[in-house]
């Protein structure tokens, strides 16, 4: 429980999207944050260059984010699975370390996303928007992989969607750049279909 309002109170005054880049058990506590029994899983080698969601909120019913969202379909092989692009049109962007050993709550053939985190930002069209997310070239971003939900009420706080377990951090790579809209998303405490 310590460890948890420890993460809280980071999430609060730091706004470095790192606070995302762990990899293994989540808490008991919650499953949007990292397990208090290994807090070493947090991925040291990544920077957060490029920015991503320095706005992200831990509420009630979970941590709320902005990511850059990339559907995948699950394949499985033995004790791991691959991820892939849903969609055929990004042929260019390359999922690192797409073998991942097989977790709980992960399925073959079952749609996940992939949430880039440290995404860079194309320039502001206004005041009130930031912008367009954006993958430059040859440049490696890590990511949270999650489970979204049916739409809901919960939806006022963002897309509401479960993280799931992974042993390694998620890396994707980009061979040209690619834009698209960032979307908020609330990385619940519980499993979703409890509060759903």
């Amino acid at each position: 429980m310590t460890f948890r309002r420890l993460l809280e109170v980071i999430a609060q005054y730091s706004p470095d999207p790192t606070f995302f880049a762990w990899a293994g058990k989540c808490s008991y506590y919650s499953l949007a944050l990292p397990s208090s029994s290994s807090p070493s899983c947090f991925q040291t080698r990544v920077t957060a260059r490029g920015g991503g969601d320095h706005g992200y909120t831990i509420q009630k019913l979970g941590i709320q984010v902005n990511l850059l969202l990339i559907q995948v379909q699950v394949h499985s092989s033995g004790h791991r699975y691959t991820l892939q692009p849903l969609d055929t049109n990004l042929s260019h962007i390359m999922i690192v370390s797409s073998r991942l050993q097989q977790r709980p709550g992960v399925f073959a053939g079952e749609h996940c996303a992939l949430g880039i985190v440290n995404f860079d930002r194309w320039p502001r069209r206004s005041d009130n928007e930031d912008g367009d997310g954006v993958l430059l070239a040859g440049k490696q971003y890590f990511c949270v992989l999650i489970k979204p939900s049916p739409a809901s009420v919960l939806s006022s706080f963002g897309q509401p969607s479960q993280k799931l377990e992974t042993d390694v951090l998620p890396m994707i790579e980009s061979k040209r750049e690619y834009r698209a809209r960032p979307t908020t998303v609330c990385l619940m405490h519980m499993n979703t279909k409890a509060v759903l």
